[in-house]
């Protein structure tokens, strides 16, 4: 990650100058922290960014001062703790389980994240499914409709435009299965034994 960060800041140098590209970063993380700034905002009229675990919990309960890191961090540890499951490392099924949560995790918990956005936690969706070796299971079941309702449906303007404008963005309810079924999935990855598993594909 080293080497690969000095290369990528050192290459644009061979055609400009040191001081152009450093400029452009810092401009760039000027930018970057006000788009953050502009997307936390649980007030402004255009809120269809930020559909996020902590975009959902600011809006709902009317936190606007809520720290992501609240979130963030939990979520970090939450990783660290499935990865010291070292033994796992080379199991086929734990590997995708862990690639669908962080697939669902990249997207639920960014204040970027917006409808189109989901289309990458859509296929940790996929993945978590057909990982199930109880596809028929009342839970699972519920929770990918759920899912397909709200990434689908609700897109394609099925219900009135007002009301999901009023309801559906400004609370940002599209991640409520996305983030139940991440959650699902790290206490799969945590407790399950993925070495006994059989995966049913039918």
């Amino acid at each position: 990650l080293a080497v690969s960060f000095i290369i990528l800041l050192i290459l644009p140098m061979l055609i400009s100058t040191p001081n152009f590209i450093f400029n452009s970063y810092f401009d760039w993380m000027g930018s970057i922290i006000e788009k953050n700034a502009k997307n936390i905002d649980i007030l402004d009229p255009d809120f269809y960014q930020d559909i996020s675990v902590m975009g959902f919990v600011k809006r709902v309960f009317s936190l606007p001062q809520l720290s992501n890191l609240l979130f963030l961090v939990p979520a970090a540890i939450i990783n660290i703790v499935i990865l010291f499951r070292v033994k796992l490392y080379k199991n086929y099924y734990f590997q995708l389980s862990f690639l669908a949560m962080l697939l669902i995790e990249v997207v639920i918990f960014s204040t970027s994240s917006e409808s189109p956005s989901y289309i990458i936690s859509s296929i940790g969706i996929g993945l978590w499914f057909v990982l199930q070796e109880n596809k028929k299971n009342a839970i699972v079941i519920l929770l990918i409709l759920l899912s397909f309702i709200v990434s689908n449906f609700v897109a394609f303007h099925v219900f009135p435009r007002q009301k999901v404008e009023i309801y559906y963005y400004r609370y940002s309810l599209k991640v409520i299965p996305y983030f139940l079924i991440w959650i699902i999935l790290v206490l799969q990855l945590i407790n399950k034994d993925f070495n006994k598993m059989r995966l049913i594909l039918s």
